[in-house]
């Protein structure tokens, strides 16, 4: 079985590494915090994170996007808008690769989120 963790961990980088035992290590990092994900697995083994895990991680990421665009000097950005903004991308009952959503939080630049928020105040919808 395999186990993840996460934590906080520096680097202005993205890095997957793959040891000889099968372990996978994950480092990437956005705006003021860093995430860093262990994975431990045996080789042949794949490891399914639960429902709470998953959205944990997302919402360390869109936290992280948020505080990036605070720098910035857009300071009411908050981590909701950001994963309202990346989700409105996915069709309604599609669930994208985590990969997919990783580099979508991470690659959101202020312009598509400004984009994002006038097509929505000319919408109407709530944001």
């Amino acid at each position: 079985m395999g186990t993840a963790r996460l934590n906080g961990k520096t680097g202005p980088y993205v890095q997957l590494m793959r040891g000889m035992s099968g372990s996978m290590r994950i480092y990437f990092q956005a705006g003021i915090r860093a995430a860093h994900v262990e994975l431990y697995l045996p080789k042949g083994m794949v490891m399914l994170m639960d429902e709470r895990e998953l959205n944990e991680a997302i919402e360390t990421l869109c936290c992280s996007k948020a505080e990036e665009f605070h720098l910035l000097g857009y300071e009411h950005v908050t981590a909701e808008e950001i994963w309202q903004c990346v989700s409105d991308r996915y069709k309604s009952g599609e669930d994208p690769p985590l990969y997919r959503i990783v580099n979508d939080i991470l690659s959101l630049k202020v312009t598509g989120f400004m984009n994002y928020l006038t097509l929505s105040a000319f919408k109407g919808t709530a944001f």
